[in-house]
């Protein structure tokens, strides 16, 4: 366990290293603002894929790497990466900052209205994509009011 603000400024620490081979944003329980977290979760849309991997080879101890999931270490702080693209960013954005109790609560409002709402965004009953973006996400599913990550709990 570390201190959100230890976690942080580990985090600032490896930022600067990869960033210019991805946009990322910090979400999980470091974007809620939880005293204390484990890791740092991290949704990306790398420019390249494989120069970001390199990347992370080159600044983290990689622990597993997927193509949409990669963990490392630093010192010793666990990194998690959620690796996207710009039109599931929003819901990763949702889905990765949790808790998990919302993520359930939004899949069965989506559900109610014929919907699937995951990390892959929120998709009405033909597999269309609906929205991209986190507000517009949060309020198609009468949500709106936890945009601010610290509501969310």
């Amino acid at each position: 366990m570390h201190t959100r603000h230890e976690a942080y400024n580990l985090w600032k620490e490896v930022e600067p290293k990869i960033r210019s081979y991805a946009d990322l944003r910090i979400v999980g329980s470091v974007r809620r603002k939880k005293a204390f977290v484990k890791d740092v979760d991290i949704v990306v849309i790398p420019t390249d894929l494989s120069d970001f991997k390199q990347s992370l080879h080159e600044n983290l101890k990689i622990i597993a790497s997927g193509e949409k999931r990669i963990s490392g270490k630093y010192k010793n702080l666990k990194i998690d990466f959620f690796v996207c693209n710009c039109h599931t960013w929003g819901a990763n954005l949702i889905w990765w900052t949790g808790p998990k109790g919302l993520n359930i609560r939004l899949a069965k409002l989506a559900k109610k209205k014929g919907w699937k709402f995951s990390n892959n965004g929120l998709i009405d009953s033909k597999g269309n994509l609906l929205e991209i973006n986190e507000g517009k996400i949060l309020e198609r599913l009468n949500m709106g009011q936890l945009l601010d990550p610290v509501r969310r709990g």
